[in-house]
């Protein structure tokens, strides 16, 4: 099952990568030459939060270091604009759990973007969200780690949220103190998924290879400040597929697919509202809620649906947009879980309205599956 998901994958990369291939050339030299380019180095002093009675054994201080490859936008697309010239960066993380033979350690690659809160001449404060992979050493094992009941799997995605202060000290040197959360979760893939949560201090410098604050947030132009306050109707829709572990005593292994039908109305050129109907095929349902683990699946089609109403936003920035998303089940015969459910993921518009994307489906903050996905989007003229 999860060879063919990856297959699949694979499919919808090279596909993306034929189609664009031309005009990724020249968003990358847009890329290196319209901003200025810097690099950053900091220590990250933190500590794992139990935030389980199941998982208090991997409470303790810890400590990350980073190296932060980083882009401050100069205003050449509208959306750079929009945002006050926001920075683009791309993180590579080590992290030190303090504990070798239980959490080990931990090692990740997340792009960032960090939208302006507060901007003087030689300061900024920044609110910094990201995104990316994470490689843990120590995992959860029946015999050599049975005492890690928090992750399954090796591989886990890596959130990052921060809010970040940049002093320039001198010239192009700037000093960096923030204070944020990581997390780490397999969304299921593997159990246990209990997941990490990793509160940290921040403290570094960076260096910019232009003076980074001799700039003005430029004015858009007319057609795009018309654009800006053009509000319009449109509609999106997209299939998805995700794969989990589920059980308490016995794990079972589980495709997951999404039909998703949205009607979007978009107020600015960075914000959009969704309402919509999910539909999922999910035969965990049925297997969490039988006592009869020989019988672990059902063939009926009704046993396996679930069918709910969602409302949501869309934070557009050039090509990438964030989407966060509210759930109400309003069919789901087997009620094993809350009837609430949240969405959170990145989406990225690959050719003229075919896009694709990673969501994560959670309850209450419980994660339920990591979803990928393709679909479509047109706005009515």
């Amino acid at each position: 099952m999860l060879k063919r998901g990856g297959i699949i994958l694979l499919i919808i990369i090279r596909i993306m990568s034929v189609a664009k291939a031309q005009d990724s050339t020249r968003f990358l030299y847009r890329f290196i030459h319209d901003g200025h380019l810097g690099i950053a180095v900091n220590d990250l002093p933190g500590f794992i939060w139990a935030h389980s009675d199941k998982n208090k054994n991997i409470y303790g201080p810890g400590n990350s270091f980073e190296l932060q490859f980083i882009k401050k936008t100069s205003g050449t697309s509208a959306w750079e604009i929009k945002y006050k010239l926001p920075r683009i960066s791309v993180s590579f993380l080590y992290s030190d759990f303090g504990k070798p033979n239980l959490t080990g350690k931990a090692y990740s690659v997340i792009p960032q973007f960090e939208f302006g809160v507060i901007r003087k001449p030689n300061a900024e404060l920044n609110f910094k969200l990201g995104t990316g992979l994470g490689y843990l050493t120590k995992i959860f094992d029946a015999q050599d780690n049975y005492k890690n009941t928090t992750i399954g799997s090796p591989l886990n995605l890596a959130f990052q949220a921060m809010l970040v202060y940049h002093h320039r000290v001198y010239k192009n040197i700037e000093l960096n103190a923030g204070f944020g959360l990581m997390h780490f979760s397999c969304g299921n893939i593997r159990l246990p998924n209990l997941g990490i949560n990793y509160p940290s201090a921040s403290v570094g410098f960076s260096y910019f290879l232009s003076n980074p604050y001799l700039r003005q947030i430029p004015k858009m132009d007319s057609l795009h400040q018309k654009m800006d306050t053009v509000k319009k109707w449109g509609y999106y829709f997209f299939g998805g597929w995700a794969y989990k572990e589920q059980g308490n005593e016995r794990f079972r292994r589980f495709d997951v697919f999404t039909l998703s039908s949205n009607l979007q109305y978009k107020v600015s050129m960075r914000s959009t509202w969704l309402t919509g109907i999910d539909v999922f095929y999910d035969k965990s349902y049925f297997y969490l809620s039988t006592p009869d683990l020989q019988n672990y699946t059902s063939t009926r089609i009704k046993d396996n649906i679930q069918a709910a109403v969602t409302v949501g936003h869309e934070i557009k920035a050039g090509r990438v947009s964030m989407i966060t998303q509210l759930g109400v089940y309003a069919y789901y015969p087997h009620k094993v879980k809350k009837a609430i459910y949240e969405r959170i993921g990145l989406k990225t518009e690959v050719y003229k309205g075919f896009f694709i994307g990673s969501f994560l489906k959670t309850h209450f903050m419980q994660a339920d599956f990591v979803e990928w996905v393709a679909g479509y989007q047109f706005y009515h003229k």
